[in-house]
C-alpha cells in the first residue's frame, strides 16, 4: 500500500532502484544473488529468514536490530545492524557495505556463508533433541 509514496521518495535513486511487486521466490533468489547489496530496514520482525539469504549468496546487507536479527548475526557483521529508525547510520552502513573491495566482499561472504549452517534444519533438531534429552 506504500508503494507509490516510496517510489516518489526515492526519485533521486532512479533508475538505480527498480519497484518490481511481489516476485515468485526464486525469482527474488535469483535477484538476491546478483545484488551489490541487501536491505532489511524493518520496523519489526521475527526470525528473518531473509536475512539467511542473504548470507548464504555472501551479499552484503544492512539490517534494522528488531527481533531476533541480532542473535542471527555473526559478531563480523554487527556493525551492519542498526537502530530502528536511524536513517542517517543506515545510510553511512550501507555506503560502507558498498565499499568493500573485493577481498572484503569474499572474506564477508564466507563468514556469512559459514555462519548460515547454524541454521540448517538438521543442525536445528540436533541441538533441539540434544536439548530435550537433558531433561
Amino acid at each position: 500500500p506504500l508503494r507509490k509514496s516510496v517510489e516518489e521518495k526515492t526519485l533521486s535513486v532512479r533508475p538505480a532502484a527498480r519497484f518490481l511487486g511481489w516476485q515468485a521466490h526464486d525469482v527474488v533468489l535469483s535477484y538476491m544473488s546478483a545484488a551489490d547489496a541487501f536491505i532489511m530496514p524493518s520496523d519489526e520482525e521475527g526470525f528473518p529468514h531473509v536475512l539467511l539469504e542473504a548470507f548464504v549468496f555472501g551479499v552484503p546487507f544492512v539490517a534494522t536490530d528488531v527481533g531476533a536479527v541480532k542473535e542471527i548475526v555473526p559478531e563480523e557483521a554487527l556493525p551492519f545492524i542498526v537502530p530502528s529508525g536511524d536513517t542517517a547510520r543506515f545510510s553511512k552502513a550501507l555506503k560502507a557495505a558498498l565499499a568493500f573491495s573485493e577481498p572484503e566482499k569474499e572474506r564477508f561472504a564466507e563468514v556469512t556463508a559459514a555462519w548460515v549452517e547454524r541454521f540448517d534444519t538438521t543442525a536445528v533438531i540436533a541441538r533441539f533433541l540434544a536439548l530435550v534429552s537433558k531433561q
